[in-house]
């Protein structure tokens, strides 16, 4: 386990466990069980206001854990919505995630330089278009996507996916808003 707090942010001054109150402290540790590290990023600045990052950490659990969606899903989904996002750090803690559950780099590449639709394998269309028109959208889903996406996913999964696009963009607002950066370790982001 990566005990190592990082300074990720340029507006925020990094929080560590020992600064924290006994409620913080039990937040900090729930994190550290829930993905075996320190709060990085985005959660450690919201460590400023611990009962805000343990909502946001149950809401990202629900997806680990509980949803209906693949593993390989949920990250390349993931990489989709970041990257409509601009989110380096994001970028750079799912890109290995997606690669390590069979996505293959060839395919990140097309998300990461925003590739036409018609340039990704079939398999992976449907997702790429679901999550660039609702990443940051002010506008309805159009009836035709959803309704293709509700025929091949289900109500469920239709439920799940659109709450998983929702909860990554409001990752990248996240990221964005707190200036985290991506690491110099993370390699290339976009």
């Amino acid at each position: 386990m990566d005990i190592t707090v990082r300074p990720d942010s340029k507006r925020f001054a990094v929080v560590t466990r020992d600064e924290l109150d006994a409620a913080g402290q039990a937040v900090w540790d729930e994190r550290i069980k829930q993905v075996n590290n320190v709060p990085t990023g985005h959660f450690n600045v919201m460590m400023h206001a611990p009962e805000l990052s343990r909502r946001v950490a149950e809401l990202e659990s629900y997806f680990r854990f509980e949803a209906t969606l693949s593993k390989k899903e949920r990250e390349f989904v993931t990489l989709c919505v970041v990257r409509e996002g601009e989110a380096r750090f994001g970028w750079g803690r799912h890109e290995p995630r997606a690669k390590e559950l069979g996505v293959a780099p060839e395919v990140i590449d097309l998300i990461r330089n925003k590739a036409p639709l018609a340039s990704f394998p079939e398999e992976y269309k449907l997702y790429v278009e679901f999550a660039r028109e609702l990443a940051g959208t002010r506008k309805p889903l159009p009836e035709e996507l959803f309704n293709r996406a509700k025929a091949a996913w289900g109500d469920r999964k239709a439920i799940e996916m659109i709450a998983l696009v929702a909860h990554y963009t409001m990752v990248g607002v996240l990221i964005n808003g707190y200036a985290v950066e991506a690491r110099p370790g993370d390699g290339l982001t976009f």
